[in-house]
């Protein structure tokens, strides 16, 4: 098979927990995810300009802040604490599962720097602090991922949270470029977001993710604890 591009489109918000469930073992993943609730989603996907100088903020969002005495940015951080504090989620931290390099997993601030929000609105959100003020992260990014990590994204699916992001190697291995070992090749690498899908790579004619078949979420269960002394952990 030679290799080629396609797109296709979904419309069902929910339809990357579908895909993300029905990867294959032998796919390579990265996710994020995000509280289940529309309105903290579409808030979180105004975009943060690269240059605000530039950025044409709408003339009645300009209003607001100017009688706030506000910038874009604090606008936005507000706008996030304010859904955050009202659906109980950690605002604007997130957690970080890296598979094939790195820690294994991490918890980051992701808000925006000290010279964007000014020194008060900076130092409260990026504070250990801020940590205690909710029950859900405001993204739960996984990185470079397999299949135990799959399983993790379905419990985390479980617990109140949607796919928002999607990628998947297929087939993945290791690779080499002219000079350095990169992290590997594979034969199509799927990429889905805001209701569209692209595929690169070799994959069949016939191949349309759109059309898998709908998985139903097991209920929650306890993990059952390893032979030896983690049996002292069974209640």
């Amino acid at each position: 098979m030679e290799n080629r591009q396609k797109e296709f489109e979904y419309h069902d918000p929910k339809f990357l927990n579908e895909l993300l469930l029905n990867l294959t073992d032998n796919c390579i993943f990265s996710a994020h995810l995000m509280p289940d609730i529309d309105e903290f989603i579409e808030a979180s996907k105004k975009s943060r300009p690269s240059n605000l100088s530039t950025f044409q903020v709408p003339e009645k969002l300009k209003a607001e802040l100017d009688s706030k005495k506000i910038n874009y940015y604090q606008w936005h951080s507000t706008l996030m604490y304010n859904l955050s504090m009202k659906h109980n989620i950690i605002p604007l931290w997130q957690l970080r599962f890296n598979g094939q390099c790195g820690p294994d997993n991490e918890i980051n601030y992701i808000g925006d720097r000290i010279d964007e929000v000014g020194e008060e609105l900076y130092y409260f959100f990026n504070s250990p602090r801020t940590l205690a003020l909710g029950d859900k992260f405001t993204r739960i990014v996984f990185n470079d991922c397999g299949k135990r990590h799959r399983e993790a994204a379905e419990e985390y699916l479980k617990r109140g949270y949607r796919a928002t992001y999607l990628t998947a190697d297929l087939n993945p291995r290791s690779g080499t470029s002219d000079h350095y070992y990169s992290r590997y090749d594979c034969d199509a690498r799927l990429r889905a977001q805001n209701g569209v899908i692209t595929i690169d790579g070799k994959f069949p004619d016939d191949f349309d993710p759109t059309k898998i078949e709908k998985r139903k979420l097991t209920e929650n269960t306890k993990q059952k604890a390893l032979p030896g002394i983690l049996n002292l952990l069974e209640i």
